[in-house]
C-alpha cells in the first residue's frame, strides 16, 4: 500500500466517522421521495473504475455539476451468492447506459480486512466497471438501514429516493431496470412525479 493510497484511505475513513456522528442519533433508513444520505469512500477498483473516491453529492443533487439521471446504490457482501448474480447484471446495464447518464456504485459491507479482500477479487474477477467502495466499520449500512444483501437504491439527479429493493432473485426478484430506465429517458424523475415548486 503506498503512502499516498494510505493517507486518502485515513482521511476518508476519519470523514465518514465524522459525518455518521454528526447525523442525528435517531436517523432513520431512507424514505422515497426524501434525499440519500450521502458519504466519502474509497474505491475498491480505481484502475477499473477510473474513481479513486466516491463522494455521492457530486454525482446527484444540488452540488453535482452534472448529475446523473439515475443512481443506483447497491450494499453488499463477499459471501452473498445473490450478490454474485446481480453485481454482473449491473455492470452490464452500466456499460449500456453509463453515457445516458447512469451513475452505480456498489457498496462493500464487510468488516474484516480479509473478507474485503475477498470482495476487492471478487469484483476484478467480475470486471466491474462501476465505482465500488468499502466501508470497513458498517456507518453507511446502519445510516441506511441495511439488513439483507444485496439492498438497492434507486435515485434520481435530484437524489431523491425513489425504489428501495431489498434482496435479488434473476426470476422472483429481478433487478428493477424499468423504474432505472424511466429515469433516464425522463430527464432524472420519473414522468408522473412532478417537477417540485421552488421552496418544496
Amino acid at each position: 500500500m503506498t503512502g499516498n493510497w494510505r493517507q486518502e484511505w485515513v482521511r476518508a475513513t476519519l470523514l465518514t466517522v465524522i459525518l455518521v456522528l454528526a447525523a442525528p442519533a435517531a436517523a432513520e433508513a431512507p424514505v422515497v421521495g426524501k434525499e440519500l444520505p450521502s458519504f466519502y469512500l474509497s474505491t475498491l477498483n480505481p484502475a477499473k473504475s477510473s474513481v479513486r473516491r466516491v463522494v455521492l453529492d457530486q454525482l446527484v443533487g444540488a452540488e453535482a455539476s452534472s448529475p446523473a439521471r439515475a443512481l443506483v446504490v447497491v450494499f453488499f457482501d463477499a459471501d452473498c451468492q445473490p450478490c454474485r448474480h446481480l453485481l454482473p447484471e449491473l455492470n452490464k446495464l452500466f456499460a449500456r447506459h453509463r453515457n445516458k447518464g447512469l451513475a452505480v456504485v456498489g457498496v462493500d459491507s464487510d468488516a474484516k480486512p480479509e473478507k474485503i479482500a475477498s470482495a476487492r477479487k471478487m469484483i476484478d474477477d467480475m470486471g466491474i466497471t462501476f465505482s465500488v467502495v468499502a466501508e470497513s466499520f458498517q456507518a453507511q449500512s446502519r445510516r441506511y438501514g441495511i439488513q439483507a444483501y444485496p439492498t438497492l437504491f434507486i435515485a434520481d439527479g435530484q437524489g431523491l429516493l425513489r425504489l428501495r429493493q431489498d434482496g435479488f432473485h434473476v426470476e422472483k426478484k429481478p433487478l428493477p431496470t424499468s423504474t432505472i430506465e424511466q429515469l433516464l429517458f425522463a430527464g432524472g424523475k420519473p414522468a408522473s412525479t412532478p417537477t417540485p415548486a421552488a421552496g418544496d
